[in-house]
């Protein structure tokens, strides 16, 4: 066995483990804080664009209420230039109970459930440089049956619309991460 064999093989693992290194800090993920100030409006249905009037709520949070309601939510945010080529979704922590996301006036997406975490890919439709518009239409099917609540006295399970868990925008590495 020649001697130079095992140096050339640690060469050969030492330059792949700065490689896979690399391609890992490349692909890191970035948050960014959505909490806050937000705006909301009930509607009847969740007809796109909302054209109601938008009252100050904050997230996470939720809008009291009963019997089948949907509201809409939204807020802004910036896209540094950083974000070009990179990966950009929306993640919640939970949203009652079935929710469509749209941002800068494109459907991105949406999730059924309530206290499920998810995230939608928001690549597509994101202005990198420049601000956005994050609108997250919510439906509350669970009153369907219920009685007329007093909403002086409600707990957190009459607390049926809204994103009662955090909203973060997260940046992704590369394009195909």
């Amino acid at each position: 066995m020649d001697i130079n064999e095992p140096r050339a093989m640690l060469v050969a693992v030492l330059a792949l483990s700065g490689l896979l290194s690399a391609a890992r800090a490349e692909t890191s993920r970035v948050e960014i804080g959505l909490n806050g100030a937000w705006q909301f409006q009930k509607v009847k249905d969740l007809a796109f664009p909302p054209r109601g009037e938008w009252k100050e709520t904050k997230v996470p949070g939720t809008v009291n209420g009963w019997n089948y309601e949907r509201a809409w939510f939204r807020t802004s945010f910036a896209a540094p230039a950083a974000f070009a080529s990179k990966r950009v979704k929306v993640r919640f922590g939970g949203v009652k109970y079935n929710s469509v996301v749209y941002v800068n006036g494109q459907k991105v997406g949406g999730c059924f459930g309530g206290y499920e975490p998810f995230e939608v890919d928001i690549t597509a439709a994101v202005k990198v440089g420049g601000q956005n518009e994050l609108l997250v239409g919510v439906h509350d099917w669970t009153g369907l049956f219920s009685k007329q609540v007093d909403l002086s006295q409600v707990t957190e399970w009459h607390q049926v619309r809204g994103t009662p868990k955090d909203a973060l925008l997260s940046v992704i590495g590369g394009l195909f991460s």
